[in-house]
């Protein structure tokens, strides 16, 4: 929760970076320079033979960012900062289907619901370029304002596939009939992802040389993800349905300089999820969170900054109750709360 007066490095969305800054100018104006890497990522994974299989079974998504980023002081009360970063993404998704329904009920006899069950996985990866930009405005040497907006990326995925297989004999025979007809073939296929633009608005308050006070507020346009269909090559279109809505995420937290090498901090925040009680899934059985998080900096010499946080998120038990495409339903709950450690270390040359 912390906030840096070098705009290219608050320009930054949330992640573990490693960042090398170089100074031009003057101290009067200075531009400063940073290479930075970081990830984010979400998984979920289930046993294949769980009740909710026909929802899904395994999803990963992952991605990693490498850019450059720029600041400007144009004088000690403003400075405009941009990042250029390549982002790479990788998404996996899997799930059992139901053929034992799906023939069933096109009057195949021998099939029911269940008997007949096969697998799906589909797999694809891409690389973009985006862009965050930032501005940093203070109305004295005490107080801080700062802007940044980070720009949606729009993954256009060509070169996936999807698999298709069956563990039991009447599973492979359904899958083989279907096959005969077109549909579930292994094959190539396309899709395109939308991650969405974050706009962040942050406040920074010193209220005496041991004391510091900051807020943030940011919005989150996931309204952008509401369904991927992944078209294969062989004519089937495979839609996946998310109904995302936009998120707000507050925080307020407060720095203690104990010392010239040694500060604490500490923080609340408020974390909205993207998913409502209509779309929610075992995807992503999210629910909005509350967060406590403690931390501290160790600055040992000019050169060298150790950072170590920990926080505690929480909230209600999100609940799923869904209707399957093959009729099947699935109801239930999560017990959801996660514990972070994070670290990093910084070497400034």
């Amino acid at each position: 929760m912390r906030r840096s007066r070098n705009v290219a490095c608050v320009a930054e969305p949330e992640g573990i970076a490693a960042c090398w800054r170089g100074g031009l100018g003057s101290d009067a104006r200075r531009s400063d320079a940073a290479i930075r890497a970081e990830g984010v990522g979400a998984e979920t994974e289930y046993d294949r033979d769980w009740v909710g299989r026909y929802n899904g079974t395994g999803t990963k998504l992952q991605a990693i960012d490498a850019g450059l980023a720029l600041s400007y002081d144009v004088n000690p009360y403003v400075s405009f900062g941009v990042n250029v970063f390549v982002e790479r993404l990788d998404v996996k998704v899997a799930s059992d289907m139901d053929l034992g329904a799906v023939l069933a009920g096109a009057g195949v006899p021998g099939l029911v619901p269940g008997n007949a069950d096969a697998h799906t996985r589909i797999e694809g990866d891409n690389t973009d370029v985006g862009f965050v930009l930032g501005g940093l405005f203070s109305l004295d040497e005490n107080t801080h304002i700062g802007l940044t907006y980070r720009s949606a990326m729009q993954h256009k995925i060509s070169g996936g596939s999807a698999r298709f297989d069956a563990d039991t004999p009447t599973g492979a025979a359904a899958l083989g009939l279907l096959r005969s007809r077109g549909l579930f073939v292994d094959s190539a296929g396309r899709a395109t992802l939308e991650l969405p633009a974050v706009a962040t608005v942050s406040v920074t308050h010193r209220i005496n040389d041991k004391w510091t006070v900051m807020a943030e507020l940011s919005r989150t346009g996931w309204s952008k993800f509401d369904q991927v269909v992944v078209r294969l090559d062989s004519g089937q279109s495979l839609p996946l349905d998310f109904g995302y809505e936009d998120t707000t995420f507050g925080s307020v937290g407060a720095d203690y300089r104990v010392s010239d090498t040694l500060t604490l901090r500490g923080g609340l925040a408020y974390d909205q999820t993207p998913t409502t009680a209509a779309h929610r899934d075992t995807r992503v059985p999210d629910a909005t969170r509350k967060l406590v998080s403690l931390g501290l900096t160790w600055t040992p010499s000019p050169k060298t900054e150790y950072n170590l946080g920990y926080t505690y998120a929480f909230a209600s038990d999100p609940k799923i109750d869904l209707v399957t495409n093959y009729g099947s339903t699935l109801a239930g709950s999560y017990d959801l709360q996660a514990d972070v450690l994070a670290g990093s270390f910084t070497y400034r040359f």
